[in-house]
């Protein structure tokens, strides 16, 4: 871990030198799947109080019905953030995998292996495994233009998109790559879990030592000891999310690469959001980016939405 860590410390070290000035344009979630926080998140998502996820395999297994006629001609899956690989394992089953390719994305090198031993035996599938950070990186989508397919499925799982401090943005860029594909059909499948009038038991779901030991990973790579600030987990109801935040209970500083970085007492580091909207947030946003709405699965405040892009 430290190893490839040390690889994105400037990166970390930037960011929290932009938060400590009171800059809160990106957070730091994507650096605590690196390595062993891949372990930690799969441990996460196996808790029993972590129910968003099996709601999510029983939609996928849902809308699989749907999606199966995609594959009766070339269809190309470009997967954001495969996690484990099972999600997307439920809905590679229904398809017909001799005109399927599989192209699975992320920034982490350790949740890729993961997901492609979990794939393994989709022997008729041809599968790639891409080590890129799709969230910021745009040289990614060069790989969707090699073949043309007569339709290509993004699968944006997870709530991989909420975790995003500029979703709008985040979608709106990625539908412009969508857009630009080399296919005559193209859709985007969403999955989100909503806004609930029972925002205590989903925070739940964030108080365990899995989930606090994953978001501090990034503030282990700068050396901060954690004796000088707290985890703080809260639901910012004006803006509809999940915020983790480091902190600082006292003044102190740090070096990172000869640097010197000063903190205050009560200086908050944004260690992740979570964006909860409501359905009708989420709708007036696909709007205004320019998709539209194919379906809409729920379980709960599970949505799994299927978008297309013209």
């Amino acid at each position: 871990m430290k190893q490839l860590l040390t690889r994105y410390k400037s990166e970390i070290a930037d960011i929290v030198i932009q938060q400590l000035a009171g800059k809160y344009s990106q957070a730091l979630t994507k650096y605590s799947y690196l390595e062993q926080g891949a372990d930690y998140f799969l441990q996460l998502t196996s808790r029993p109080e972590y129910v968003g996820y099996s709601k999510e395999i029983m939609l996928l297994q849902n809308i699989a019905k749907q999606l199966a006629p995609f594959s009766q001609a070339a269809l190309n899956v470009i997967d954001l953030g495969p996690g484990n690989g099972e999600k997307a394992l439920t809905l590679l089953s229904f398809l017909n995998h001799s005109n399927t390719t599989y192209l699975a994305i992320d920034k982490s090198p350790h949740m890729l292996a993961i997901a492609k031993e979990n794939q393994i035996f989709l022997n008729e599938l041809k599968k790639f495994y891409l080590l890129n950070d799709f969230s910021n990186n745009k040289n990614w989508y060069l790989q969707l233009n090699k073949k043309r397919s007569n339709t290509t499925l993004f699968l944006l799982l997870g709530n991989t998109v909420a975790n995003e401090i500029d979703m709008e943005g985040m979608l709106a860029n990625l539908k412009l790559i969508i857009a630009n594909s080399n296919a005559n059909n193209k859709y985007l499948l969403l999955g989100i879990e909503l806004f609930s009038n029972n925002m205590k038991q989903i925070l739940l779901e964030y108080q365990n030592e899995s989930n606090q030991y994953l978001s501090v990973i990034p503030l282990h790579t700068l050396g901060i000891n954690l004796s000088v600030g707290g985890l703080a987990i809260v639901f910012n109801q004006g803006l509809q999310r999940i915020e983790e935040k480091f902190i600082f209970n006292q003044h102190g500083s740090f070096i990172v690469n000869n640097k010197l970085i000063e903190y205050q007492k009560n200086d908050e580091l944004l260690l992740s959001v979570t964006w909860k909207p409501t359905l009708n947030t989420l709708t007036s946003m696909f709007k205004k980016i320019g998709y539209a709405i194919n379906n809409i699965l729920l379980k709960d405040n599970q949505a799994l939405i299927l978008l297309e892009t013209y």
